[in-house]
């Protein structure tokens, strides 16, 4: 007689080292993408004692038996039981992908390996994302990551997570910050109209326990940018210790409120920036954060920040204001004119209903790029009219109009006060281009020349465009044709 050798003797199963390595590379979620369930928690075993138990399988991807789905000729036992060859699931799906092996052929089982571990690496390696999850959770991470896979690209999987983070993210408004009224140890029975008192009083009372300036989502940023502005200045020679004023670069843009889509053109721009922070065991923690006067030549957008933490509470005011019309300088400074654009496109936006949203740099200093700015965006408090936003728009409309200028003469254009006077619009203005091309004829064209007067600006005096020393710019001049205010 022959015989046979038992059934379990003949699978390769895996140790348990590698069962729970395959656990934890997957987090502990099931890898099948439609699941992805928590696997394990807390219980009590036989002998009373607390302990953990799972609802999962460390599943083979191919085959630990001879008779096993999914077969591949070739392997050894060691390839058969290495964390290789196993996936991490729930014991439904660990059960279907081989009773359904058809469905699943290996490259398709290992995919969803890869996909489960590679989001699980980013939560371990992206603080960013880390902070997120909670508010996201697994599965609009693990599908980010199928949207991108085969080929991931992790900084702009965490540009997504944090975009999708920030729509999740509560605000100080939402009532999970609310804190709950403690319940008395007792109460007594009431008719149903004294019962209404009493849930109205509740209804008070809650209210006024909100804490709408303390959570973490602003404390965690607040503290972030002014630990990376304090190790920057402590390389300059700063003792770390007091408040520190600087000047500090921001980015302000526009936020689509139904969907969270961040407005392509940003605002860049400097402002004053002052910090402060303290943490002893004494004291606890102490925080200041402020931003302002981010308005200047090419941006009237005047963003406010300040961010204090005291008493273990967070208080964030945040507000945008029109400041000033823009007023660049000429048409030959390139990076005033990519300003005025990104402001006009910004601006725009806001008008249309978009939300201010603003981000902060995390270097001190006299100029920084853009990509040094924090990536989680604060949320800002518009308190611009619709007159100003009509008044800044018109001012970007006629700055454009001057840089036309500047293309069709091929000449440095000037942008003084005549150019923006309000007796001069833009009727005006093709007018006297039009009127002085005619006068001086086709390039090149003169040292200088002067066309007629085309508005009067009072009893004496008018506007004419000038050309002089290969400059181009509105002039006012007198009845005896004398230039005022060239430049």
């Amino acid at each position: 007689m022959c015989s046979s050798e038992p059934k379990s003797s003949r699978r390769i199963n895996f140790t348990p080292t590698t069962k729970l390595a395959l656990a934890k590379r997957a987090g502990f979620h099931c890898s099948y993408p439609a699941c992805l369930m928590q696997t394990t928690g807390p219980t009590v075993n036989d002998d009373g004692e607390d302990s953990a138990a799972g609802i999962a399988i460390a599943a083979h991807i191919y085959p630990a038996s001879e008779n096993g789905p999914r077969k591949k000729k070739g392997l050894t036992q060691q390839q058969i039981k290495d964390v290789s060859n196993g996936i991490w699931l729930c014991r439904t799906h660990g059960a279907m992908i081989d009773d359904f092996q058809s469905d699943f052929p290996a490259e398709k089982v290992i995919e969803m390996k890869q996909v489960r571990e590679f989001a699980q690496e980013l939560t371990i390696q992206m603080p960013d994302v880390a902070y997120f999850l909670g508010w996201i959770g697994v599965k609009r991470l693990d599908a980010i990551v199928w949207k991108h896979w085969p080929n991931p690209d992790k900084e702009q999987i965490k540009l997504e997570v944090i975009s999708e983070g920030i729509k999740c993210t509560p605000t100080s408004d939402d009532s999970i910050w609310a804190k709950m009224p403690v319940p008395p140890s007792e109460f007594e029975l009431k008719p149903m109209s004294k019962a209404s008192i009493l849930v109205t009083l509740i209804g008070s009372a809650f209210t006024s326990l909100v804490r709408n300036n303390a959570y973490p989502a602003e404390r965690r940023r607040a503290v972030q940018i002014v630990s990376a502005w304090t190790e920057q200045i402590k390389k300059w020679g700063w003792d770390g210790e007091g408040l520190y004023v600087n000047h500090g670069y921001v980015k302000i843009t526009a936020r689509d409120p139904e969907t969270g889509e961040l407005a392509e053109p940003f605002v860049w721009t400097r402002g004053r920036a002052a910090s402060l922070y303290r943490y002893n065991v004494v004291n606890g923690e102490s925080l200041y954060l402020d931003i302002d006067h981010t308005a200047h030549l090419t941006s009237g957008l005047d963003w406010h920040l300040n961010v204090t933490i005291d008493n273990g509470v967070c208080s964030t005011k945040s507000s945008l204001r029109m400041r000033k019309l823009i007023t660049p300088r000429n048409s030959y400074e390139a990076h005033e004119h990519a300003e005025v654009l990104a402001f006009s496109q910004v601006l725009e936006k806001l008008a249309s209903g978009w939300e201010p949203v603003g981000f902060v740099g995390l270097e001190p200093s006299e100029w920084s790029a853009p990509e040094t700015a924090h990536p989680e965006a604060f949320t800002i408090k518009s308190a611009i009219s619709k007159a100003q936003f009509d008044k800044a728009l018109q001012r970007c409309a006629k700055v454009k109009l001057g840089y036309e200028l500047s293309e069709i003469w091929e000449r440095c254009f000037y942008f003084n006060d005549a150019f923006f006077n309000d007796a001069l619009d833009e009727a005006a203005i093709r007018k006297a281009s039009d009127n002085l091309l005619e006068m001086v004829g086709p390039s090149p064209y003169p040292l200088y020349a002067q066309g007629d007067q085309i508005v009067m600006v009072n009893d004496r005096y008018g506007i004419r465009l000038t050309i002089q020393r290969g400059g181009l710019f509105f002039a006012v001049v007198n009845a005896g044709y004398r230039i005022l205010s060239p430049r």
